[in-house]
């Protein structure tokens, strides 16, 4: 398990630094090992931005944006991905795209840009793992999803088989086609993934990654959403 870009301690006027240390915490001996640094030999293709946060500043040079970044983040096979927000404020949006390289013996040594995510802007999103690429998925109809064998982006719609995306939304809720509604989501690292929206229990999706489809399931609990997973 890796952490990484965290706040950093020491606020510096006109600087938005993340935390430059990468922790790891070995599952097989369930403990930490020490921190590493991280200097521009673990980037690479610019992937040193994330040693930055995006941010704006005001006369005294404190980021009016706060000290931190939105990230997304999935591993799938030996590669871990990461999205984060390019730009803040009003121009907010999750876009900027990277992934992990690394070999058999030590899967996370280094991380490089990728292109950013192509479609709509998003302003909240959720990122999981389907067989067949990274799938990244708001409160919409859109299907964005980076193909890790041909390394492109691809967006599109739900196949015309699918219901439209607004009947598998609760429409009995002010505001709930929203695009910048929070979500939760989990895929079983296989075809299914499923999408749990915060502003209704009744608002909880599967989609298939064999048919790009959406479809209604079962209302989740009620009460307030913090973690959700497939086991």
């Amino acid at each position: 398990v890796y952490f990484l870009f965290g706040q950093n301690d020491t606020i510096v006027p006109n600087q938005n630094p993340a935390w430059p240390k990468r922790l790891d915490y070995s599952i097989a001996t369930e403990s930490f090992g020490s921190a590493t640094t991280m200097t521009s030999s673990s980037f690479d293709n610019g992937a040193d931005s994330l040693l930055e946060h995006p941010s704006v500043y005001d006369g005294s040079g404190l980021a009016t944006n706060g000290y931190f970044a939105s990230y997304r983040t999935a591993w799938k096979d030996s590669t871990g991905y990461i999205l984060r927000n390019s730009s803040v404020n009003e121009f907010f949006r999750i876009a900027s795209f990277y992934k992990t390289k690394g070999s058999a013996s030590q899967p996370f040594s280094l991380i490089t840009r990728l292109p950013d995510m192509i479609g709509s802007v998003k302003t909240e999103t959720q990122m999981v793992t389907l067989v067949n690429g990274i799938f990244v998925f708001n409160n919409s109809g859109e299907i964005c999803a980076w193909n890790d064998t041909s390394l492109v982006w691809e967006v599109g719609q739900a196949s015309s088989s699918s219901l439209n995306f607004r009947s598998v939304q609760d429409a009995s809720v002010s505001g709930f086609d929203n695009r910048s509604n929070t979500l939760l989501a989990a895929s079983d690292k296989d075809r299914a993934a499923y999408l749990s929206y915060d502003y209704s229990e009744k608002a909880f999706v599967k989609f298939n990654g064999t048919d790009l489809t959406f479809s209604t399931t079962r209302y989740r609990p009620p009460g307030r959403q913090f973690k959700m997973g497939v086991y």
